[in-house]
């Protein structure tokens, strides 16, 4: 795992009583197992070296026998396990949705339409009884697909246009501390489009909102991006666009469960 929460309150009423060396090792030992997602073999000189505190193995020995449990020859621990448990099944829900092209969609809400005055069929009927309900909260663009409106052909369906300047804006709101983005190159609008026409389940803002959104919770991310972007740590949407970027963070992501 490459993330996992971190409760303050839980850990501060559990732990409280540690000393430095202790509350440091302590942590350092759940970040090992989450990150491993494995129990430690009964070794503490080996589990020391492991979490860089080679001189403190009676502290880590105390921790390690308050916290965790020696099951044979292996230490695990009973919250960890359940948090990788579930954190499996989600990244196992989540890869099977991404070969899918995203989450299963729910039936679509019928749009209301007004009836047509028989007298006059291009002036819709009035309806002053109808009143608008006060507590109605507005439809904002962040609940809707990203969609065009039909194409001129006459077949009824959607022109899936690329709709670069949305998506522009998603990555700006998703990705505050990163580069922003005045204006698209044309490199980064081919990479946009390509992104865009590979599946259906590609061109509604739900799944952009959880690329870029993932891409910023990614654990070392900004590590990984070091000289990939002409040696600077700083990414920028033309980098996250890139094939190989694109497809190495979509799998990250779907791998640490945190696809929304």
């Amino acid at each position: 795992m490459h993330y996992y929460q971190f409760n303050i309150g839980d850990y501060a009423s559990h732990a409280g009583h540690l000393t430095e060396t202790e509350d440091l090792g302590y942590r350092r030992l759940l970040d090992l197992y989450y990150l491993t997602e494995e129990p430690f073999k009964n070794d503490i000189a080996q589990i020391c070296r492991l979490i860089r505190m080679r001189n403190f193995e009676e502290e880590i020995g105390q921790v390690l026998n308050e916290f965790f449990m020696l099951e044979g020859d292996y230490w695990s621990h009973n919250r960890a396990d359940k948090e990788i448990a579930l954190y499996r099944s989600k990244a196992d829900t989540a890869r099977e949705n991404g070969k899918k092209g995203g989450r299963p969609k729910g039936p679509k809400k019928p749009r209301l339409t007004q009836p047509v005055n028989s007298a006059n069929p291009e002036k819709p009927t009035l309806q002053p009884d109808r009143k608008l309900n006060s507590n109605q909260e507005p439809v904002t663009i962040n609940q809707e697909p990203i969609e065009v409106p039909l194409s001129p052909g006459g077949n009824g369906q959607k022109a899936k246009k690329v709709p670069y300047e949305h998506i522009q804006d998603i990555y700006n709101k998703q990705l505050p501390t990163l580069t922003a983005s005045r204006v698209l190159s044309d490199k980064t609008k081919r990479q946009i489009s390509k992104i865009w026409k590979q599946k259906e389940g590609h061109q509604n803002r739900e799944f952009w909102t959880n690329y870029f959104s993932g891409c910023g919770q990614l654990s070392g991310r900004m590590d990984n991006w070091a000289g990939l972007n002409g040696g600077s740590k700083s990414g920028n949407i033309e980098l996250l666009t890139r094939d190989e970027i694109f497809v190495r963070s979509i799998n990250e992501i779907f791998d640490a469960g945190i696809w929304q």
